[in-house]
């Protein structure tokens, strides 16, 4: 899934418990009961 949202531009919407996959992701949202409770973005994916 990361390969082809790379290669065609597209936006992958990915839910999991699982860290090991969240830490591939470009932009990390954490919830804590229904709110938004910290993000993280890579910063390979901020660069132009």
């Amino acid at each position: 899934l990361f390969a082809l949202n790379r290669e065609r531009g597209t936006t992958l919407l990915l839910v999991t418990h699982d860290e090991a996959l969240a830490h591939r992701a470009d932009r990390v949202v954490s919830l804590r009961d229904g709110r938004v409770a910290g993000e993280r973005r890579r910063a390979a994916a901020l660069a132009p």
